[in-house]
């Protein structure tokens, strides 16, 4: 069981470094408008979270 685990949070972890890599090669900027450019903005899973009424 304890090989099982060590296994899991391995590759967690790999996961985790793998994210933070695409994210620093990931280009994002601010236009003249103010408007932020970013390559995952399409992804809007996150947007409920931070809504009154969580929609």
């Amino acid at each position: 069981m304890n090989m099982m685990s060590a296994s899991i949070g391995a590759v967690l972890m790999l996961m985790g470094v793998m994210c933070l890599v695409i994210k620093a090669f990931s280009v994002e900027y601010v236009d003249a408008l103010g408007n932020l450019h970013e390559n995952f903005s399409c992804c809007q899973s996150d947007s409920y979270l931070f809504s009154p009424g969580g929609q």
